[in-house]
């Protein structure tokens, strides 16, 4: 027996070889896997309701934890694809006429958009889910993921159409004034076919040539307080595919009566081929659609077009049509029987390409067909081929057009505007008017996005080490851009004017329907000159379409180098709730709170508190993810109510002191602002106004030992009664009832211009202080994106002389900037000219006269401890001698960047100090100091006896201290910021661009005041006794 043992090992070992080989590369089957099966057979899972938002930071976030899942590292190729394998499967549809049971799931890939998918998936985006971490996600996550990159629509009336698609919260036009749609009536004589004028908008049908006026449902907002028919004006909180549909009535025979013509005025039979006594949907559902601030758009072909950037294929129509089919058809053979094209090309270009392919079998990351290791994206397609870039995106999607539409008598139709039910908790996109085999506003701008970062992707990653996914995805949906500003979403239309208007577009198309339309059932047969006219229509239409194609958010810096990115969002966030609040309110709140400020390990981090106990509703994270996943109304409405500030400011004063005595135990130098935003509830029970002098002195108390610490007020009615509770007044902003978007970004903007703390470890909670050698802070900044920092004058009080040093790390050139007045100080002052203060607050919001509101070109600042109002005016524009405003000459110009013309130390000067209203002791005439540093450099700031003017500490200001991103990368012949320059991979780095710092310091002091406020103590405990006793 034990002789067979090592023939039976080899087998086994064999077995195993081909059963891995064999899982290397999914062939999508047509029914639901079962990995997928969990987000449709349990209605936790099922109803989007208890999803997470369907927004990019949403999808950022999910990707993220992916990549930081140590026990499986994935590259930006083998992710976008296992992503697309695992969690995508196009085309699912709903069955009207079948009830889900246990065992019965009505829902099946039936749709036209899953032939395209499985087209896709089969052989131009190879891959596999079978090694992917599922572990790493919970079902939540996982069924969003699985929603939003799966593209659909369920078409089927939901029986809310009433309450809905006349309340759709269009991201895209919410400040739009839009009239109600008139709707149709069925009338029973045929009506003459409507046909599609190529001159008329896209997006808009004709009947005996003219043009159709009806409009569309007015899109307000979602949140409407004291609309019937929800709570508290939301509709109600289940999904609405999860609402039953026998609230319709039936008719006297038994039947759901139908609509007979729906809004576009199709006859429903004839058209879709469906069942005719289930009605259609006035407003259906698009999934695998996510929003962001430009605009609505498709998921699934965003990751889709990276994916098969990182694996470019160029195939032959006829290797690929053989493979399919296994044999080409006589219609087929002579459609290609004039061209001699195969695989082995003709021109340079193509002989080239097949010289450096190579064959390789299907795997995970690995093509399944020919593929050109050194593909470059500029390289012409070579003809009668198809480019899997243009195939996964705009190309694909314009052939299904064609094919499905192209021969239809209603002609190609493309641009389908929708909605979201929510701008702030974004769960489901609805369809303004019914869609079969059109493309929406969402589908294209997915295309075009994906198209444009399927070209370009493999570049980047190969000029820059591990480039990732979610780096890709979060510079490009952003102001900055990917290395570049002119390579941003907000220029999409601009960039690709040239791409849809080449011959390319045209070429794809047609080449990829003609292998597509042996895949989809409801195609009819057509030949060549038939598919090249059809195709040559939808992209006409698109190339009309994409002119007026809405953008949504404009770009803020127009690609300016010169231009200075305001600071990211970056806060320790104590959110303190009274759960008084309704939930669905609360929630909007919250939830757009963590949107903005962008929780995250590259963000902010939030801890969520109850304002009746303290209780720790979600603990300290930097995980959007977590919130979003906890705060949940069964666990909200079992906490406490009410509203106790004197018992919240003990509970935060032990949490910061708490956290003081970690930085000395692990010698944390800096870090994020701290803030503590109190939401109280209007109707919440508040118990601070019978203790007002205790509550004050406490609060007195813990500004002393915490001085780093800001607290804010959010709350409805009005702002006096917490002003004493604040050292700024703007710090209390006032809730506009059913608008809390606008009442929010004010809060948002005062939350980006606080500065990161640097302090001095080693004086803990109870600050009496160690010595120490020196002391390092490690900071990151993007390239024209500045840092503001803040030394409270706690620190050196008592010193006589210490020592701040930065250092660069050979990332890149910095510009430092250092003050003790000017809260922001910048060498450049595009940042204060376009952010105006606070983010701009309106006079309406802060209820400040319009003198002291804040304007356009100046920058105003609160008086510096406890000073408020409009004395403290520090403009943005500077009226020193020379070009920038500065006392010195210039030196000769630089490398480049944003502050190549300012001299290497220069200071700036105010000729408004002292500010109106404050003695000339308060303030100097000097506003800061900016010196370059390049490379490597260090720069030091003087600090000698930086207190000897001022009795107290409260007195003496603070130094404040800017760190700006010049140019990154280090000088050879690619010259700066070229992305074979970059260099920073730490765990810090949000962007592979970020130039790296170190700020080092000793000789600070601890000093925190508290001695002064025995007096205070002392009168308060006398007069409580006082109070009992009488």
């Amino acid at each position: 027996m034990w002789q067979l043992r090592p023939v039976l090992l080899l087998c086994l070992f064999l077995f195993s070889i081909s059963s891995i080989s064999s899982q290397q590369h999914d062939k999508v089957k047509a029914s639901i896997p079962d990995s997928l099966l969990e987000c449709y057979k349990y209605p936790m899972y099922f109803n989007k309701d208890n999803l997470l938002p369907m927004t990019m930071n949403t999808l950022i976030s999910l990707v993220r934890k992916i990549e930081d899942y140590q026990s499986y590292a994935m590259d930006m190729r083998t992710l976008s694809s296992a992503l697309l394998h695992r969690f995508r499967l196009d085309g699912i549809e709903r069955n009207p006429n079948v009830m889900q049971t246990d065992y019965v799931v009505p829902y099946t890939p039936s749709g036209n958009e899953f032939f395209k998918y499985k087209l896709l998936m089969d052989t131009l985006i190879p891959g596999s889910s079978y090694l992917f971490p599922n572990e790493r996600f919970t079902p939540i996550e996982r069924c969003t993921l699985h929603w939003m990159l799966s593209s659909s629509v369920d078409k089927w009336e939901r029986g809310d159409e009433g309450a809905t698609c006349g309340r759709l919260a269009n991201y895209e036009q919410r400040f739009a004034n839009s009239r109600p749609r008139q709707r149709r009536e069925a009338k029973p004589d045929p009506q003459p076919k409507p046909v599609a004028d190529p001159q008329l908008p896209a997006g808009t049908w004709v009947a005996n040539g003219n043009r159709d006026e009806s409009a569309f449902p007015d899109l307000n907002r979602n949140y409407q307080p004291g609309l019937p028919g929800g709570v508290n004006g939301f509709p109600d909180s289940r999904s609405p595919l999860d609402r039953p549909i026998d609230r319709l009535q039936p008719d006297q025979s038994g039947a759901i009566p139908d609509r007979g013509l729906y809004d576009g005025g199709f006859p429903r039979g004839n058209r879709f081929g469906g069942d005719t006594e289930y009605p259609l949907s006035a407003c259906p559902v698009q999934n695998g659609v996510i929003m962001t601030k430009w605009g609505a758009l498709k998921a699934g072909s965003l990751i889709a077009g990276i994916a098969a950037g990182m694996q470019p294929q160029v195939v032959n129509v006829r290797t690929l049509m053989q493979a399919r089919t296994g044999g080409v058809s006589s219609v087929q053979r002579n459609n290609f029987q004039q061209s001699s094209y195969n695989t082995a090309f003709q021109s340079p270009i193509n002989s080239r390409r097949t010289q450096g392919a190579q064959s390789v079998p299907a795997g995970v990351g690995r093509p399944a067909v020919p593929m050109d290791n050194a593909y470059q994206p500029q390289l012409s397609i070579p003809p009668n081929s198809i480019d899997n870039k243009w195939a996964a995106t705009l190309a694909g999607d314009l052939a299904q057009l064609a094919l499905l539409q192209g021969p239809s008598q209603y002609g190609v139709r493309l641009g389908i505007q929708g909605g979201w039910n929510d701008t702030l908790i974004p769960k489901y996109y609805f369809l303004r008017e019914p869609l079969k085999d059109s493309l929406s506003e969402a589908d294209i701008r997915g295309d075009m996005d994906g198209l444009l970062l399927a070209l370009n992707v493999y570049e980047w990653s190969r000029q820059t080490t591990n480039l990732k996914l979610s780096q890709i995805l979060d510079m490009y949906y952003s102001e900055r851009g990917v290395f570049d500003k002119n390579f941003r979403v907000c220029r999409r239309n601009e960039l690709m004017q040239a791409l849809t208007q080449s011959n390319t577009l045209q070429d794809q198309t047609q080449n990829f329907a003609f292998i597509l339309q042996n895949e989809l059932t409801n195609s009819v047969n057509l030949e060549e000159p038939a598919i090249s006219a059809f195709s040559q229509t939808a992209v006409s239409k698109l190339n009309s379409y994409i002119a007026t194609l809405r953008n949504d958010a404009a770009c803020w810096t127009n690609g300016d180098p010169n231009q200075v990115v305001e600071p990211r969002p970056g806060v320790e966030l104590y959110l303190v709730i009274d759960c008084s609040w309704d939930f669905f309110e609360i929630q909007r709140i919250l939830w757009y709170l963590i949107d903005q400020l962008e929780v995250s390990k590259y963000g902010s981090s939030v801890t969520l508190l109850n304002a009746k106990d303290g209780f720790r509703i979600i603990n300290t994270t930097e995980n959007s993810l977590d919130v979003l996943n906890q705060f949940n109304r069964t666990y909200y409405y079992s906490y406490a109510r009410g509203f106790d500030f004197s018992r919240m400011v003990s509970v935060l004063r032990d949490d910061f002191r708490y956290l003081q005595d970690h930085e000395r135990i692990n010698r944390i130098s800096g870090g994020r602002p701290r803030a503590v935003l109190f939401i109280p509830a209007q109707a919440g029970v508040q118990s601070y106004s019978d203790d007002r002098s205790y509550t004050w002195q406490t609060l007195q108390l813990f500004r002393n030992q915490i001085p780093d610490v800001n607290f804010m007020f959010l709350s409805y009615g009005t702002r006096d009664k917490y002003q004493s509770y604040v050292q700024d007044p703007r710090d209390v902003f006032t809730l506009q009832q059913g608008d809390i978007q606008t009442s929010i970004d004010p809060i948002i903007a005062r939350l980006k211009d606080l500065q990161k703390r640097l302090i001095n470890p080693m004086c803990g909670s109870n600050w009496y202080g160690e010595w120490y050698d020196n002391m390092q802070y490690i900071g990151y900044v993007e390239p024209s994106g500045i840092n503001y920092y803040k030394i409270s004058a706690n620190y050196f009080y008592n010193s006589q002389n210490p020592r701040i040093r930065i250092q660069g790390q050979g990332y890149g050139n910095l510009m430092v900037c250092y003050s003790r007045f000017n809260t922001h100080p910048n060498g450049n002052n595009s940042y204060s000219n376009n952010r105006g203060g606070y983010g701009g607050y309106q006079s309406s919001q802060t209820g400040y006269s319009s003198q002291s509101s804040y304007q356009q070109g100046q920058r105003n600042y609160p008086g510096q401890n406890g000073f408020s109002g409009s004395g403290s005016n520090y403009p943005g524009s500077y009226s020193a001698p020379g070009s920038n405003g500065y006392q010195q000459q210039q030196p000769p110009s630089s490398s480049g960047g944003i502050f190549s013309s300012i001299s290497q130390t220069f200071s700036g000067s105010n000729n408004n100090y002292p500010p109106p209203g404050l003695s000339s002791n308060t303030y100097n005439s000097r506003d800061f100091t900016c010196k370059s540093l390049l490379s490597s450099d260090i720069i030091e700031i003087p600090l000698e006896d930086p207190c000897a003017s001022y009795d107290y500490a409260y007195q003496c200001p603070p130094l404040y201290i800017s760190v700006a991103g010049t140019s990154s990368g280090v000088p050879h012949s690619g010259g700066y910021n070229a992305p074979s320059n970059f260099r920073c991979s730490d765990e810090g780095c949000r962007y592979p661009d970020m130039i790296k710092y170190i700020i080092s310091h000793e000789g600070l002091s601890c000093y925190s005041g508290v001695g002064t406020l025995l007096p205070s103590v002392f009168l308060m405990l006398v007069a409580l006794l006082w109070t009992t006793s009488s």
